[in-house]
């Protein structure tokens, strides 16, 4: 199996990882990248929802 994912850095969301199309089956995961009060609205619907904060910049897993 290929856990391996790229990521080029931009803002906004990034979805690296999708629900069945990915060798992960039952995961879905993603990277958000925010500037200095920047924001972004989502809905995680019925979906267990994880945020990782690194550094000075935010970037969310979910």
């Amino acid at each position: 199996m290929d856990y391996k994912k790229s990521y080029r850095t931009q803002k906004g969301y990034t979805k690296l990882c999708a629900k069945g199309e990915c060798s992960l089956e039952q995961l879905e995961f993603g990277i958000l990248e925010l500037g200095p009060k920047e924001g972004y609205v989502f809905d995680t619907g019925e979906s267990e929802t994880v945020f990782v904060l690194l550094e000075e910049h935010y970037y969310f897993l979910f």
